[in-house]
């Protein structure tokens, strides 16, 4: 678990410094370990969409939503690939965008 932890730690150390394929290796390594993990699934998701590889990033985010669908991170990630690509993904954005408006009205 200790490995887990170490590579989450330094995928989110490699976003902040805008390395992102040390972000996704890293990513990558807590998700062989553990494939469910809600914050290594956003952090891919996010190192995709910095390096505008889209789908994989939609992927990666859209698993992260599956695993923990009450967290807002993902659909704000979502959101944020989904503005970028102006009008090609509007009913994705509109979806996103009502299940994270969903959450804040649950809070």
């Amino acid at each position: 678990m200790s490995t887990v932890k170490s590579a989450l730690k330094a995928a989110k150390g490699a976003l902040d410094a805008h390395q992102y394929d040390d972000a996704i290796k890293n990513a990558n390594k807590v998700l062989g370990e553990d494939p469910k993990n809600y914050h290594a699934n956003v952090f891919l998701g996010l190192a995709f969409e910095k390096q505008s590889r889209n789908e994989d990033s939609e992927k990666a985010y859209k698993a992260a939503v599956a695993f923990k669908a009450n967290d807002p991170l993902a659909w704000q990630g979502l959101i944020s690939l989904y503005e970028q690509q102006g009008g090609r993904k509007l009913d994705e954005y509109h979806d996103a965008a009502f299940r994270l408006a969903s959450l804040f009205v649950a809070v």
